[in-house]
């Protein structure tokens, strides 16, 4: 991504009564060469913020909403590295977002997408290639039977 660069990904979080946990994470999963020649299999690693049922809770209380809950609920997250273009995203999102919806920032760290590999020194980043980012989506549940459960995994979020 390029610093005026965001993913906005719009999603609803998961039934409240059927689940105990939610989180969403965006990892490198993979380094390309460049131009394309080879594939660079990627750590792993985490490079964002950690969105889940935890900070949206605590951040509604603190703003004095004690009876927030942030299961069944429409959630939009604005994925960027550069603070001037979540907050132009996010402004523009809450704007035409629907009632009841949270905008939520993740924040990339930059210094986490410089991965270093073993090619040449083992220290040598390798800053000209491009990265392929994995966002993760992690629902507990308690019965994946249950009709609520099987209707959200049913549902297509628009992306």
């Amino acid at each position: 991504l390029k610093s005026r660069d965001a993913v906005v990904s719009m999603l609803c979080t998961p039934p409240e009564r059927e689940s105990t946990y939610f989180s969403w994470e965006t990892y490198v999963s993979e380094r390309l060469s460049w131009p394309v020649m080879e594939w660079n299999q990627g750590q792993g690693a985490p490079i964002s913020t950690l969105i889940n049922a935890a900070t949206l809770t605590s951040d509604h209380r603190k703003a004095g909403d004690t009876g927030f809950s942030p299961f069944n609920r429409s959630l939009i997250l604005v994925t960027t590295a550069d603070a001037a273009t979540a907050a132009a995203v996010a402004s523009a999102m809450e704007r035409v977002a629907p009632a009841q919806t949270d905008v939520r920032v993740v924040t990339l760290n930059g210094t986490n997408t410089t991965l270093h590999f073993a090619r040449g020194s083992p220290f040598e980043p390798l800053v000209e290639r491009p990265d392929l980012f994995q966002s993760l989506l992690r629902v507990h549940v308690r019965d994946t039977n249950a009709r609520a459960v099987r209707e959200y995994v049913a549902n297509r979020f628009p992306v």
